[in-house]
């Protein structure tokens, strides 16, 4: 009955190494088109400002660099490092609508809804779930907002109109 279960992964793990795989690959394409121009290997120095440290031919070593990084996203990936939220995807839509009404524990430590649409999701949000402490600390300082606002603006309000 279930066609796809989808674990939200914990992004902010792998943020860095995603912006740093979308550099090394953008610098391997480069690499590549001036090979092509050039019809030649283009060797390039990997210290400061290209002008020392160890050379080597730039598109391998960008290439190389790539599937690196592929390989520790990856391997983020299999660890396993989710954030308490999964996507459910159902073959039927009468079995979506019982799974939703389901109640699986007793208390809030499971929530099940039918799901946004995708452009209304705050992904970087999407692992900050609160604890219970700060839930605790939350709700607090509501209370303790709202009853300092019953008596130092309702209660003037009311006896200055009557």
């Amino acid at each position: 009955q279930i066609a796809f279960v989808s674990p939200v992964y914990n992004r902010e793990s792998m943020a860095l190494d995603c912006e740093e795989l979308k550099k090394e690959y953008l610098a391997m394409l480069k690499a590549k088109k001036k090979n092509e121009d050039r019809k030649g290997k283009i060797k390039e120095k990997l210290g400061f400002c290209g002008c020392f440290g160890e050379e080597v031919e730039s598109e391998g070593y960008h290439k190389d660099k790539v599937e690196e990084l592929q390989e520790k996203i990856s391997s983020v990936r299999d660890q396993g490092e989710f954030c308490n939220a999964a996507f459910v995807t159902f073959k039927l839509i009468t079995v979506a609508t019982k799974a939703a009404d389901t109640t699986l524990t007793e208390g809030t430590s499971w929530q099940v809804k039918p799901a946004p649409k995708p452009r209304d999701i705050l992904w970087e949000n999407m692992c900050k779930i609160p604890s219970k402490a700060q839930m605790n600390v939350m709700s607090s300082t509501s209370y303790v907002a709202l009853v300092t606002l019953i008596i130092f603006w309702a209660i003037p309000v009311a006896l200055g109109g009557a």
